[in-house]
């Protein structure tokens, strides 16, 4: 869920209510152009690098394990 917040946010839409939660060819296509534009090898895989890229790009302060724990 952090992860589709996160590039619904780069993409400039209004954040879902409840985002899917689910990583499906949708969302592989997202990371995808994401990972273009940032530079990096456009492989679907959200590794160390993706993460940083996407926290420097959103301010986010990362993905948590506990979503009762979620800081905005």
């Amino acid at each position: 869920m952090w992860l589709d917040k996160q590039l619904v946010l780069i993409e400039g839409n209004k954040p879902q209510p409840k985002p899917k939660g689910t990583y499906d060819e949708d969302m592989v296509k997202k990371v995808k152009s994401f990972q273009s534009s940032a530079g990096l090898e456009p492989d679907g895989f959200v590794g160390t690098s993706t993460v940083f890229h996407l926290i420097m790009k959103t301010g986010s302060v990362g993905p948590v394990l506990d979503d009762k724990k979620v800081i905005n």
